[in-house]
């Protein structure tokens, strides 16, 4: 039998078939020749004929003789394809069926062939369904998988659907930036059998899973996560809230993160969006409580081991710059007193009142010692030895009989002293001082102060 024969016998050739050449390969046999020193590494010979362009055997091959246990191999041809098609669906301007031209044709080239997008097109949600075909081994392992899950853990229910050999999924992709960017990663090669589909801008998020009433609401620009749990009733006792996950319009998915282990971070929420909130498994939930718990405690410990460098640093930044800013902005410590004065207007003559005010400081020993004047004696001048005692001394508002009167003022009008000093001075007849914030005094005013000093010193 010739390899033109065994060809026949196949059917013949195929269209698909590499016109370059057709192998045989046959053994090696070596008979007779059992010398070790004549072991070759050669495992078969081979044999190599061309196809012509009308699929016929070339002359060698047709007379080549097979002998048993021979291979023939006939090559399928690298530049051989079969059409392969792709569906565009939605918002475009020509939907329908296109084929395609190159084997490196994405996204972008069939929705130029498709005329592009229409005014009321949502490309940020658009999706790609693309035909999964698995191998025998595939569904095998797979199950295999499953199998194995189930019997490693009997405190969880597994819910598993059946596994088929061919099936559809959804691919998320980013449309929008596939048409800002030709060159974009998102701009995919496509496959037979897929479709793009776009649908038109949805105006409703859906919530479903352990919320208290799932149902659909409208979309609203800037509204968080919980904004349309709210929208549902809130969450269930039963809710697994770190769970949480939200399906895009173009069927990608982003899940609930944590912050350092203790604070859910919620998905951003896009128009068409579909919030999915799982079921806590109750026979667990306790110990998952307490895991929780510990993972937190763990979290946190393995972030100060990890990051103790920079907490030191910055506890140190602190200290110092705290001390810094204190040096910087420190002001002298003021000490601020008040005296209240006890002035009483009944039974003394001369000074009237004003003997309370002597016995107050301790000057005099109550008597006619202190009824001869409140400035008489030494006691006084020891009390008011500064500048700023005088100030205040003259300045501090007194109670008299229940209203307040400036102690400067009180001065000039009832020690007696002042009249001779001042007998011809008008102006200081009507004087009185308005303030008792030495600060807020006019020059005039002030002015006054000193003659008020000038008149307490020799006392």
């Amino acid at each position: 039998m010739t390899v033109e024969d065994l060809v026949v016998k196949a059917g013949g050739l195929k269209e698909s078939a590499a016109t370059g050449r057709i192998e045989v390969i046959r053994r090696k046999k070596n008979i007779g020749q059992d010398d070790p020193s004549k072991i070759t590494p050669t495992i078969g010979e081979k044999f190599q004929f061309s196809i012509n362009p009308d699929l016929s055997m070339s002359p060698s091959a047709s007379k080549f003789i097979l002998e048993p246990f021979d291979e023939v191999f006939v090559r399928s041809s690298p530049n051989y394809e079969r059409q392969q098609f792709v569906s565009i669906d939605g918002q475009v301007i020509f939907p329908g069926v296109y084929a395609l031209e190159r084997k490196d044709e994405k996204l972008l080239d069939v929705i130029k062939r498709a005329g592009g997008l229409n005014a009321q097109a949502y490309p940020a949600g658009a999706t790609l369904i693309r035909k999964v075909k698995l191998s025998d081994q595939e569904v095998e392992r797979k199950s295999r998988q499953i199998q194995d899950l189930s019997d490693n853990n009997t405190e969880t229910s597994v819910k598993v659907e059946p596994i088929k050999q061919i099936y559809e999924e959804s691919i998320g992709i980013d449309l929008v930036d596939v048409l800002e960017n030709e060159n974009s990663k998102s701009n995919m090669l496509l496959q037979d059998g897929d479709i793009l589909r776009i649908p038109k801008e949805p105006q409703t998020v859906r919530m479903q899973g352990e919320v208290l009433y799932p149902t659909s609401t409208r979309f609203i620009e800037g509204a968080s996560f919980k904004h349309y749990i709210s929208e549902s009733g809130g969450f269930t006792s039963l809710s697994s809230r770190k769970r949480s996950y939200v399906i895009y319009a173009n069927g990608s998915v982003d899940r609930t993160r944590k912050l350092l282990g203790l604070v859910n971070i919620y998905p951003k929420i896009n128009p068409g969006s579909e919030i999915v909130v799982p079921r806590i498994n109750q026979k667990q939930m306790a110990s998952q409580q307490v895991l929780g718990i510990v993972k937190k405690v763990i979290a946190f410990k393995d972030l100060v081991v990890a990051n103790w460098k920079l907490i030191v640093a910055l506890t140190i930044f602190g200290v110092v710059s705290g001390y810094l800013v204190d040096i910087i902005t420190k002001k002298p410590k003021t000490y601020t007193s008040k005296i209240v004065f006890n002035m009483d207007n009944g039974g003394s003559s001369g000074g009237g009142g004003l003997s309370d005010l002597a016995s107050a400081f301790g000057l005099g020993g109550g008597g006619a010692a202190a009824s001869s004047g409140l400035f008489s004696g030494e006691n006084f001048l020891e009390l008011l030895k500064t500048k700023n005692i005088y100030n205040r001394a003259i300045l501090t508002p007194v109670d008299v009989n229940g209203k307040k009167v400036i102690f400067g003022n009180l001065l000039i009008e009832k020690s007696g002293g002042l009249d001779d000093e001042w007998e011809d001075d008008e102006d200081m007849k009507t004087f009185r001082f308005k303030h008792s914030d030495y600060e807020k005094l006019t020059p005039q005013e002030r002015s006054r102060v000193r003659l008020l000093q000038s008149f307490l010193e020799p006392l």
